[in-house]
Parts: C-alpha cells; sequence; structure tokens
C-alpha cells in the first residue's frame, strides 16, 4: 500500500491520532460532552448525486447491521504516477462494507482481484476455455463522464456514465445506475446496475465483477469456503445455464454469483437486454477466488463475477449486470427473497431512450 509520496514521517503523522491518548484520566476531553453534527437534510437523500466527483452516494434503506453504503464512481482517475492507479481510483463502486482489492501480480484473474469493475484480456491461453487471460485490463482514464438525471416533476432516476479505451481497436461505455425503490422482497440500495456497449475488433475475454468479500468460513479453522454450508447459512452459489452439474441447469435461469459470509452478501446476475437486435453470446458465473492479500479488508476474498466472450464485429455487444449487496450476517435480513429478485431487474424506461440515441 505504500507510494511514492511516502516519507519516514509518514507514520509519525498517522500517529497523530493517538496524542489524545497521553491526557490524563480527569482531563475535560474525556468528559465532554460530544454535540450531534448537524447534518443537511439534503445529505440523507439516497441516492445522491455529486456532480463534481462524478460519483453517486447510496444508502440502503435497510436497517443495521444490513444496511450497506457505497459510492457508484465513474469520472473519477489519479493524475499522476502510483501503483495499480486503476485499481484504486477507477473502480465502479466503492464499499463502505467489502473494502476493494488491488492487484498481487501481473499474471491472471487470481492476481488481478478485478472487483468492482470490468476487466478484459485478450491473450488467453489456447485450448483455455474459461478465457483465464494472462493480462487483464480495467478502466484506468475515462474519455468522457457524465451525470444522467431522468427528466420530469419528482423524478428519482440518476445514473453515471462513462467512457473508456482499453485497446485502440477496443471502446467500452458504461453506464451504473441504483436501483430505485423496492423490487419484490429486495430493499432501495439492495442492487444497482451495470450496463457496457463495448465495439471490439480482437477476440476478447470479459470479467464484471461485483463487490469482494471475506470468503472463509465463520467456524472452525475458518478455512476457504467452497460449495454451500446450508447449517451456517454461507458459501458459495454460482449457476449457468446449461452447465453440466449446475442446479437447474436446464431450466431458463440467468447466470448468477453470489457469496455469503459473516461479513455480509455479495452478488451479480446477468441481465437479458438489449436495445439492439444483435446476438449478445451467453454469459458465464463464477466465485473468483483472488490471491492471499490482495483484499485491503480480508486475508482472503472472492469476487462473484459475470463472464463473456467476445469475437471481432461491427456491431456493438450490450452485456447487462446487477450487482447485490447487503452488509453483515443475521437471521433477519432476508437476503434470499432480497437475491431472488434479480432475474425481475430491468433497465428503467427513462434510460432505454438515452442508450438507444
Amino acid at each position: 500500500m505504500t507510494e511514492a509520496y511516502n516519507s519516514p514521517g509518514s507514520p509519525y503523522w498517522a500517529m497523530k491520532a493517538f496524542i489524545p491518548l497521553a491526557l490524563p484520566p480527569d482531563h475535560p476531553f474525556w468528559s465532554a460532552n460530544t454535540p450531534e453534527l448537524p447534518i443537511p437534510p439534503s445529505l440523507l437523500t439516497s441516492p445522491h448525486p455529486i456532480p463534481n466527483a462524478h460519483m453517486i452516494i447510496v444508502h440502503s434503506s435497510r436497517p443495521s447491521p444490513s444496511a450497506h453504503t457505497y459510492a457508484l464512481a465513474s469520472g473519477q482517475y489519479a493524475g499522476f504516477v502510483m501503483r495499480h492507479a486503476a485499481e484504486k481510483y477507477s473502480k465502479f463502486a466503492y464499499s463502505a462494507t467489502f473494502g476493494f482489492c488491488v492487484p498481487t501480480g501481473a499474471y491472471g484473474l487470481q492476481q488481478a482481484s478485478p472487483d468492482s469493475t470490468l476487466a478484459l484480456s485478450d491473450d488467453a491461453e489456447s485450448g483455455n476455455e474459461n478465457g483465464n487471460g494472462n493480462h487483464w485490463r480495467v478502466r484506468r482514464v475515462p474519455l468522457d463522464a457524465k451525470i444522467i438525471r431522468e427528466e420530469g416533476e419528482g423524478a428519482k432516476g440518476v445514473a453515471l456514465y462513462a467512457r473508456w479505451d482499453a485497446w485502440k481497436d477496443v471502446d467500452v461505455q458504461t453506464w451504473l445506475l441504483p436501483v430505485i425503490g423496492e423490487v419484490d422482497g429486495s430493499k432501495e440500495g439492495d442492487w444497482h446496475i451495470r450496463i457496457h456497449r463495448i465495439t471490439t475488433g480482437r477476440e476478447l475475454w470479459t470479467s464484471d465483477g461485483g463487490f469482494s468479500i471475506r470468503a472463509q468460513s465463520s467456524v472452525g479453522t475458518h478455512r476457504k469456503m467452497s460449495g454451500w454450508d446450508e447449517d451456517n447459512d454461507e458459501g458459495f452459489e454460482v449457476r449457468t445455464p446449461g452447465e453440466s452439474g449446475a442446479e437447474d441447469a436446464s431450466k431458463d435461469v440467468a447466470a448468477s454469483a453470489l457469496i455469503r459470509s459473516s461479513v455480509g452478501t455479495s452478488g451479480i446476475i446477468s441481465i437479458p437486454w438489449s436495445p439492439s437486435d444483435a446476438i449478445t453470446p451467453p454469459p458465464s458465473a463464477e466465485a473468483n477466488h483472488t490471491a492471499p492479500n490482495s483484499s485491503i479488508m480480508f486475508s482472503h476474498s472472492a469476487i462473484p463475477a459475470i463472464r463473456h466472450h467476445l469475437v471481432p464485429r461491427e456491431e456493438a455487444y450490450w452485456l447487462v449486470s446487477g450487482v447485490f449487496a447487503l452488509s453483515g450476517k443475521s437471521k433477519e435480513d432476508g437476503w434470499r427473497g432480497a437475491w431472488e429478485a434479480g432475474p425481475k431487474l430491468t433497465v428503467p424506461e427513462w434510460l432505454v431512450g438515452v442508450l438507444r440515441e
């Protein structure tokens, strides 16, 4: 986590937060009443756009400990050279619960650990059907970014837009929008939708990653998770339609990946939507176990992700995902009902017109 601007004085600067511990027990500092911070009502609305930062702050309508607060982001980037600048500053979302990942190496998807972003690779190993590319690119500097608002009296719809070039012949446009209101068993703030429009002149493999989350069992030796633990209501659920041995493989179900552990629930689901008649290749889903210590929060983490394989063509590809997250873990959080609302998500009509322009 060290950067070029760190110096021997940096630890000293950080330790200044502990200066009050030098005060004696009878100092007024320890008995003073702390007044409540007056918060303007305008800051409590959700979603709350911040135009100058090209961000939208989302506060879940759920009570604690399930309430999740996160920021959707589109226009920020680091304008100077630093370690993993794109991974630290240019993700699609930043969570107050789950933190984020940074790469631990330059080879493969596990070392890239691309959470809360769209990662692209053009060098998958020969014969590797999963497209585990050697190198992955994510958005670093947006070529364009803006906030889009639903028009009309009382309209609450808001979205972020950004465009970036992964290669000279690969153009990516992304829209991010929080889901307004409740969808069946879900609450406002549980979901946000990502829409990617990709034109490519080369073969690509994609990984659209949700929030990274602790991926260790909450009982016993805190071993690495695998499969679903019914007794402890945690583990992995991955569904890819038509995949041999997958639950409901023969049914018309959406590709999805969900991870639930002691810190919360994180998932992503593919949404079959496109404003054009061009065919979108079938998605697959996975839970990407990241390399150890990729996460700034957890020693071992995993990322739910939707994958696609794209071939060169003139028509644009439209890839749409619904991203789900709840903070904490309790028997009363109703996560299953909220998660099952995912297949009912769709792109709102007010934004459809914008996408077709």
